[in-house]
């Protein structure tokens, strides 16, 4: 997932996310992005070491 600048289109920074990513969302107070991984069952939430199950909502990593 690539970062750009919103006021001039400038790249600012690219994180790695899990297989096929399928749709993203901020948390309301924009520190965080979370992404759905369309070819697994599990959630990225880049710049963070935990990733969690969506069947259980546990962290596994």
């Amino acid at each position: 997932m690539a970062f750009f600048n919103a006021a001039d289109g400038s790249y600012i920074n690219a994180v790695d996310v899990g297989a096929l990513p399928d749709m993203l969302t901020f948390t309301p107070d924009g520190t965080k992005v979370l992404v759905a991984n369309e070819a697994s069952q599990m959630r990225t939430i880049p710049m963070t070491q935990k990733v969690l199950s969506l069947k259980s909502m546990m962290a596994i990593a």
